[in-house]
C-alpha cells in the first residue's frame, strides 16, 4: 500500500494497573457488569476470586464459586460482564442482605 512501517525508537510499558470503576450486579439478568479504568485482558480476570459484600465490614458476603467462561466477550475491553451460574445466583439470592439496592 506504499506505507513503510517505522520503528519505535522508544517504548514505555504501561505499568499502572486497572481499577475497579463500577460494577452492577443484575439478579434478573443473571449478570456482574464490571467496568474498568483502562481496557483489561477478560483471560486474566478470575472469577472464582470475586466476592459480593454487603458493605466493606459486613459479615453478609458471598464468592463467586464457578468461572461460566467469558469466551464469547471480546478479549481486550474496559467493560466484562460475568454470567452468573445458577449456583451463585441461587446463593446469592439466599443471602437476603446481599443485592438489595
Amino acid at each position: 500500500n506504499g506505507i513503510t512501517a517505522m520503528r519505535v525508537r522508544n517504548f514505555t510499558r504501561d505499568t499502572t494497573p486497572p481499577v475497579l470503576q463500577s460494577f452492577d450486579l443484575n439478579l434478573s439478568t443473571n449478570q456482574l457488569v464490571l467496568s474498568f479504568s483502562e481496557t483489561v485482558m477478560r483471560t486474566s480476570l478470575v472469577v472464582s476470586k470475586i466476592t459480593i459484600s454487603a458493605g466493606p465490614s459486613s459479615s453478609y458476603f458471598y464468592t463467586l464459586s464457578q468461572d461460566p467462561g467469558l469466551a464469547s466477550q471480546p478479549k481486550y475491553s474496559p467493560v466484562v460482564v460475568v454470567p452468573l451460574s445458577t449456583l451463585d445466583l441461587n446463593r446469592i439470592k439466599q443471602i437476603v442482605q446481599l443485592a438489595t439496592s
